[in-house]
């Protein structure tokens, strides 16, 4: 493509990016996953427009509408992180089908962290070897 050239993308859908990214990943472990987090939270946010309508704008607002959940507690910031590398991803695999000319910018959250708690004593072995044990039988 040369500057000054119009570009003639193909009217592509979410909907058409989903069944064209599935395809690939039929074999993969992570499947299900990947299409609960498509029904769960992409879908409702970007199904059934047209890709060229998925912007930065609409995915920065997607974006902060996901950290409000966690701020509710009604979602994980790792469960964000997911949701956004996996619309990252899908996004990138409609330019390389030349269906976008660019994919709009996708910021993930920062990941928490979550202090490590080491084992000190023997008795705080027993302790967790003993919960452990419950959680298997459970």
């Amino acid at each position: 493509m040369r500057c000054g050239e119009k570009v003639v993308l193909p009217e592509k859908t979410w909907d058409d990016l989903e069944a064209y990214f599935e395809t690939p990943k039929a074999g993969k472990r992570s499947l299900k996953d990947d299409q609960s987090r498509m029904r769960l939270h992409l879908r409702p946010a970007f199904g059934g427009l047209k890709l060229t309508d998925i912007t930065d704008v609409r995915v920065t607002r997607f974006r902060a509408g996901l950290l409000q959940r966690v701020k509710r507690k009604q979602l994980a910031v790792g469960t964000v992180r997911l949701i956004l590398a996996l619309l990252k991803t899908m996004l990138n695999v409609a330019v390389e089908a030349c269906w976008l000319v660019r994919r709009p910018a996708v910021k993930l959250p920062p990941a928490e962290d979550k202090p490590y708690v080491w084992i000190k004593s023997e008795k705080e072995m027993a302790a967790f070897l003993k919960g452990a044990a419950k959680e298997k039988q459970a």
